[in-house]
């Protein structure tokens, strides 16, 4: 965890705080207050090319950022079912 909360980029959610209570882990990141979601939320019918052209671009920096630094990218739901802070890999959350 502690090489997950060294990493800084752009493109990357950044993790603050990392607690483990009671056989639970609890995982702290920083606020986003704009996502994808929100763009199709006023898009429902699809987002234009450079659009996702742009947003592509941006989540393909950060998974690249990621494997420069021998980390592997892993999705906040899968995150869940990890019981212990000692079986997690280097995982990290894109922005």
């Amino acid at each position: 965890m502690l090489t997950v909360k060294q990493l800084r980029h752009e493109n990357l959610v950044n993790l603050i705080e990392v607690y483990c209570r009671k056989k639970h882990l609890y995982l702290v990141f920083e606020f986003v207050d704009h996502t994808v979601l929100d763009d199709l939320d006023v898009c429902p019918a699809g987002l234009d090319e450079d659009a996702v052209r742009r947003i592509l671009w941006q989540v393909l920096k950060g998974i690249h950022f990621c494997h420069v630094h021998n980390v592997s990218y892993l999705d906040a739901l899968l995150l869940q079912s990890v019981s212990s802070m000692h079986e997690m890999p280097n995982y990290c959350r894109l922005a």
